[in-house]
């Protein structure tokens, strides 16, 4: 039984945040550019490790448990993260790659005080970041909507 290994099987996570935010098995499928079979097979092999139903199948769509919807909100947000971060890491070698981002959940009042002391900290420290220029108040909310770097 998988529940009895540590092994986490990180696949199967991916799979079931995709087959949450789809909403359906075959649409996460295609999202992650696999077959049905596979995506139900990690999705078995999930329920499996934690002993519960994560999905109950309602005709074509796939509907979460309780227990299913909790895993997939405490968990997909850092998976995005950790996706974004291998993202920028494999694409190390361009310039922009080696730019600071800051991603939180902050208010915006507290984001943007926090990035421009950030930035006034870090281009004392650094000579070469001083030649950037310090975020805007409203270029960091817009920015913090999407996900985005200042």
């Amino acid at each position: 039984m998988a529940a009895e290994h540590d092994e986490v099987p990180l696949n199967a996570i991916r799979a079931s945040v995709t087959i949450a935010r789809e909403r359906s098995v075959t649409r996460a499928a295609t999202a992650l550019g696999t077959t049905q079979s596979s995506v139900s097979r990690y999705l078995a092999v999930l329920q499996e490790y934690f002993g519960t139903d994560l999905v109950e199948r309602r005709g074509r769509r796939s509907e979460l448990t309780e227990f299913g919807s909790l895993f997939a909100n405490t968990v997909a947000e850092p998976l995005d993260t950790l996706c974004f971060t291998a993202k920028r890491m494999r694409h190390r070698s361009q310039p922009e790659a080696n730019r600071i981002v800051v991603r939180t959940s902050l208010s915006n009042f507290a984001f943007s005080l926090l990035v421009h002391d950030l930035h006034r900290r870090a281009a004392r420290s650094v000579p070469s970041f001083g030649s950037a220029s310090a975020p805007s108040a409203s270029r960091s909310r817009q920015h913090a909507s999407r996900g985005y770097s200042s």
